[in-house]
């Protein structure tokens, strides 16, 4: 167990930061829907179709192989599942009528999403 302290703190560092930054993009996508959707979109798509060990791989070669910059490239290649399975689940909230209240009390796109879609999305999310 002592020895696996690095793997655990790793992993876990990871997986916050892969939930952290593909709840927020899936959930920033499925409220504004348009151009941002399919630019997010299209961009997690292309990073899903480079194998992700070689892709890391190449970018641990480039940034640097810290704790740090390993931390970041897994968790950002990481991030592309949860990114659509947020986008997919918060595609599904937004359309509610509890949100398009929001909408028209003038309600911004931050209160929205930490008010109205965010708590509705994390059972699915598992949390």
């Amino acid at each position: 167990i002592y020895g696996a302290r690095n793997t655990i703190a790793i992993a876990v560092a990871t997986t916050l930061l892969s939930f952290a930054v593909g709840v927020s993009l899936g959930l920033l996508a499925a409220l504004y829907r348009g151009w941002l959707d399919q630019i997010l979109s299209r961009a997690v798509d292309v990073l899903m179709s480079i194998p992700s060990l070689i892709f890391a791989l190449v970018l641990l070669t480039i940034f640097g192989s810290s704790i740090t910059s390993l931390i970041v490239i897994i968790a950002l290649l990481d991030s592309t599942r949860v990114f659509r399975l947020s986008r997919a689940v918060g595609l599904n909230v937004a359309v509610m009528e509890y949100v398009e209240v929001a909408r028209l009390r003038g309600e911004g796109p931050k209160w929205i999403i930490a008010k109205e879609i965010l708590p509705n999305v994390m059972p699915p999310m598992g949390a």
